[in-house]
């Protein structure tokens, strides 16, 4: 940043370290940039936030309409499994969402099959908001509530997105790997890959 836009940061993070909500810093040279930047959740400009604009919670009731429709399409080009706001509630405990002034814009969900093992599944993300990386960020929260509630191994079934997984650390693993009760429902008509992460060896590979 030059140096009168460092000055223009320093002046709204004090601003929001008083009480202001938010600051936003916007080029008053382009038509309507206020209005852009205010009322669209990309924006134009920078925003520095004192609140939870942005965050990654759990699922709530009210947000399973919103996690449907991100997912849809994803399960409409068979990347995802069939699901249904019933299932969704039923589970509703292993979702989380990655939210955006409280907008639903990514999701996830950590299924516990026991063994110590954690299905990492239903990863959806609003592609308008790609440079976000909002996908990677939804992975580390299921991972670190994995690690959190005691598993030792999480893993995934991916029939397209081999590549993603094996960059954050996954690696190819067999059917016999899995804890019985997912043997159980592997659907062989899909031919999904599965990909673990071992928990233990990423605590070391932490400290």
């Amino acid at each position: 940043y030059p140096d009168q836009d460092l000055r223009y940061l320093e002046m709204s993070l004090a601003a929001c370290r008083k009480g202001t909500e938010r600051a936003h810093v916007v080029d008053g040279r382009m038509e309507g940039a206020i209005l852009r930047e205010i009322f669209s959740n990309l924006g134009i400009g920078t925003m520095v936030y004192g609140n939870d604009y942005e965050s990654i919670r759990p699922m709530q009731a009210d947000d399973i309409g919103d996690v449907m429709r991100l997912m849809r399409p994803l399960i409409e080009e068979g990347i995802l499994v069939e699901r249904t706001e019933s299932q969704l509630m039923a589970r509703q405990a292993d979702y989380a969402v990655y939210a955006i002034d409280d907008v639903v814009h990514a999701c996830g969900a950590l299924h516990d099959y026991g063994e110590g093992q954690g299905e990492i599944a239903a990863i959806a993300t609003n592609p308008n908001y790609g440079h976000l990386s909002m996908g990677r960020k939804i992975m580390a929260y299921l991972i670190e509530k994995a690690e959190r509630i005691g598993m030792t191994r999480v893993f995934v079934l991916t029939t397209r997105t081999v590549d993603w997984f094996e960059q954050l650390g996954f690696v190819e693993a067999s059917l016999e790997s899995l804890p019985q009760r997912r043997r159980e429902t592997y659907n062989h008509a899909r031919k999904s890959r599965i990909f673990a992460l071992d928990l233990k060896d990423l605590r070391s590979i932490k400290s």
